[in-house]
């Protein structure tokens, strides 16, 4: 019974989504189409179901594929690299990364939409800073953009030479050039690469203006409810897209961010300058 060979293992709101979606054109690899989310137990983690409730995720490969999954959460949770190199020892780990501060506004956004956020990112923020989201590892908007700390954790159980690094600007600007890397790292027809093209997905959510109503109607009500519509048909802008970050809280992630990305790029080699060249003027 196969087991993957690799895994993308991060990051939340990164791109893992359109990554993994054009790595299962490829005809020599096979993922499942959902995040199996298997190796940690807390929020939608299933590791308590066990190895053969795993390994049935990869019953539809065929011979001579290479297999891998997709669980972007896997990077923010400490226990689970661990787990994995005690499951997958010789798994290939591949990362993506974006600008930690647009993907915390994103990943913020992302949890107001589904109701699972009352606060303003603001508000989110400073608790998560005070210590009091240290356990929900679904809204740790700061946390999950400290990549250094999470590759580091990584490196304890898996060798450098087994993780693949791209960012988001990679996929977007370069896909061509990105995956002919990858299908390299992975050891398949890296030629397939000239097929892939950036799709650019343009987004039609329709944010609240009151992320704590959002949260209460679904939380109370559902998502089918007649209350769920009429909330979403008053409480809904009507632009789409998010709303702007304050410039001060902006600057202050920023900040924030400027040492661990540097190490960063220290542990991995890649270019991320253009998340320190899109820093506020002082």
């Amino acid at each position: 019974m196969p087991l993957p060979d690799f895994v993308i293992v991060g990051t939340c709101k990164s791109g893992s989504t359109s990554l993994h979606q054009n790595l299962r054109k490829h005809p020599d690899l096979y993922t499942p189409s959902n995040e199996v989310h298997y190796f940690y137990s807390r929020a939608q983690g299933r590791y308590n179901e066990g190895p053969e409730w795993y390994e049935r995720h990869f019953d539809e490969a065929e011979d001579g594929q290479t297999v891998g999954e997709k669980t972007p959460l896997y990077a923010r949770v400490p226990e689970v690299a661990s787990r994995m190199h005690e499951m997958l020892p010789e798994a290939q780990l591949v990362w993506i990364f974006r600008d930690p501060v647009q993907r915390a506004h994103s990943h913020y956004w992302f949890n107001v939409n589904l109701g699972k956020e009352p606060c303003s990112f603001e508000r989110a923020l400073q608790q998560e800073r005070a210590g009091e989201r240290e356990e929900d590892v679904e809204r740790a908007y700061l946390r999950t953009g400290l990549y250094a700390e999470q590759v580091e954790r990584y490196l304890e159980w898996f060798s450098i030479d087994s993780m693949f690094f791209c960012t988001l600007r990679e996929l977007k600007s370069e896909p061509a050039k990105l995956f002919g890397r990858l299908y390299n790292f992975l050891g398949v027809d890296h030629e397939f690469a000239d097929r892939i093209h950036s799709e650019q997905r343009k987004t039609t959510t329709h944010t609240p203006y009151s992320p704590w109503l959002r949260h209460v109607v679904l939380s109370h009500f559902g998502g089918q409810s007649l209350a769920r519509k009429i909330e979403y048909k008053l409480n809904s802008r009507p632009s789409s897209g998010y709303p702007e970050m304050d410039d001060t809280v902006k600057q202050d992630l920023y900040d924030f961010y400027a040492s661990p990305n540097q190490r960063l790029r220290e542990i991995t080699g890649l270019q991320v300058e253009h998340w320190n060249a899109a820093r506020l003027s002082k």
